[in-house]
């Protein structure tokens, strides 16, 4: 099975190895019957699950002999998994909720606590939409990262949220979050006074709103800026003033200078 862990399909092969031929048929027969959207549920259950809470339960619970009871342990487990995963999904939305209200009241470090114990509570969970919840919330703490001059932590989240995007097809920037994600890490990085790449990733944000003012105003800064550190072959020190973005709001691609909800 794609992306399941060595040892924990070396367990079910084992486990496999016990069955009848009569369990055999009747497990084949269950699969047969399954419809496709019940077997790539079953296999989101697996990806989803902690590998090493699996092969525990695997070593220590052999498979029944009775068919059915086969059947409805599977089922069981399947519903368990489902809802170990949807109270752990729900637990960050309201996390992410109260991060947010915190956020509007300019209570930053109280904002970021909330993401950050988010998204540490959606670790081990692969669903899309869980993957989805993670990069906001990794969105909002860069936000607040930048409202408390935390330039190092917002450029290494805003870098983790490109490199996760490039590495997940089903997942990909969209434009409201590619604006937030280039913005956010170019402001970075002209405060850490690495020019360059601040220009590069502002050239990203420009290429995504080429319209929009606040980041035309940060690129003429950073641009000012690296022209005067090639000029004096050593260190600039500016600061990014630039305006925040702003763009016209729609239920998919909150202002870039918010959070997102």
């Amino acid at each position: 099975m794609e992306g399941m862990d060595p040892e924990m399909m070396k367990l079910a092969m084992e486990q496999m190895k016990n069955l009848t031929p009569e369990q055999m048929e009747e497990m084949k027969k269950q699969v047969a019957e399954m419809s496709p959207e019940a077997i790539e549920e079953a296999m989101n259950v697996v990806k989803n699950s902690n590998p090493e809470e699996i092969k525990e339960q695997m070593k220590g619970a052999p498979l029944p002999e009775d068919p059915a009871e086969m059947r409805r342990q599977m089922e069981a487990y399947t519903q368990h998994q489902k809802d170990s995963h949807d109270y752990k999904y729900n637990a960050s939305m309201q996390l992410k909720a109260e991060g947010n209200k915190f956020f509007t009241a300019g209570q930053y470090e109280e904002a970021k606590e909330k993401y950050t114990r988010a998204k540490k509570n959606l670790n081990g969970l692969s669903s899309l939409a869980a993957r989805k919840l993670h990069r906001t919330c990794m969105l909002n703490e860069a936000a607040c990262c930048l409202s408390l001059e935390m330039w190092e932590e917002c450029a290494r989240l805003t870098t983790a949220i490109v490199k996760n995007a490039e590495s997940d097809p089903q997942n990909v920037l969209t434009a409201g979050q590619g604006l937030k994600t280039y913005y956010r890490k170019g402001q970075a990085l002209h405060h850490l006074g690495r020019y360059s790449e601040a220009y590069q990733d502002l050239m990203s944000a420009h290429g995504i709103a080429p319209q929009d003012e606040g980041v035309k105003a940060a690129l003429k800064l950073a641009k000012e800026a690296l022209a005067k550190e090639n000029e004096q072959g050593g260190e600039v020190k500016t600061e990014a003033k630039a305006e925040p973005v702003v763009e016209e709001v729609d239920e998919d691609c909150p202002p870039p200078e918010e959070v997102d909800e």
